[in-house]
């Protein structure tokens, strides 16, 4: 089963000083490979983990995309749709 991830649950799993890094960690690490990550969330995770964890942190991130442990996925006007009905 594959899912969807957002920047919090990656930044939490990737950053051992976060305070649910062990809780966020043992969530994903079932479905290496079948995780997903929407390419607005590729460039929020890669800001936070430079400016707030180290480079390192951010370049093992988007290695882990290269090598395909993380797909991105782009997001069509569909989801926006839905997005939009989830506000309204």
């Amino acid at each position: 089963m594959a899912i969807l991830v957002d920047t919090g649950v990656l930044i939490a799993a990737i950053d051992v000083s976060d305070a649910d890094h062990a809780d966020a960690a043992a969530v994903l690490e079932p479905y290496a490979g079948e995780l997903f990550v929407p390419s607005t969330v590729v460039a929020e995770a890669s800001w936070q983990l430079e400016n707030n964890i180290s480079v390192a942190a951010e370049a093992g991130f988007l290695d882990a995309i290269i090598v395909g442990e993380l797909k991105v996925v782009d997001l069509l006007a569909a989801d926006y749709v839905r997005a939009v009905a989830l506000i309204r």
